[in-house]
């Protein structure tokens, strides 16, 4: 399976809490995990790493639902305000103070009736913000 590409904006000084709908999967009892890298493939400790928590502390949680006899599975992505704070623009690649902070994710899922696979991929962007 080719994963779906999907950016996620965060905006620095405000916490970060979104839902993901999977229409059609059951997630139950799945394990969920999220990494966000400097580069796709960079080695040594992510940046940020998200597995299952419960609903409203950082991490991934899901709530599993039926609309119309569909099954939905909704992921929630909940990041601290502190998390998002920590990560500073990296002369590395290119950015500088004052600029967006343009990273790399993706999301893994095993379990909840499907083999490991990776989901989703795409940019982590840290939107700068004034208003401390």
């Amino acid at each position: 399976m080719t994963p779906g590409t999907l950016d996620i904006t965060v905006y620095r000084n405000t916490p970060f809490v979104d839902d993901i709908r999977f229409v059609g999967l059951n997630f139950t009892g799945g394990t969920f995990a999220l990494q966000v890298r400097l580069l796709p493939g960079a080695a040594g400790s992510a940046l940020i790493s998200l597995t299952n928590q419960t609903a409203g502390t950082q991490g991934l949680s899901v709530v599993v639902t039926t609309e119309s006899g569909v099954s939905v599975s909704t992921l929630k992505i909940q990041i601290d305000e502190s998390t998002i704070d920590t990560l500073l623009p990296a002369s590395t690649n290119g950015q500088k103070a004052g600029t967006d902070v343009v990273l790399f994710y993706d999301l893994i899922i095993t379990g909840g009736g499907v083999a490991k696979t990776r989901w989703l991929e795409g940019r982590f962007i840290i939107a700068e913000g004034v208003t401390v």
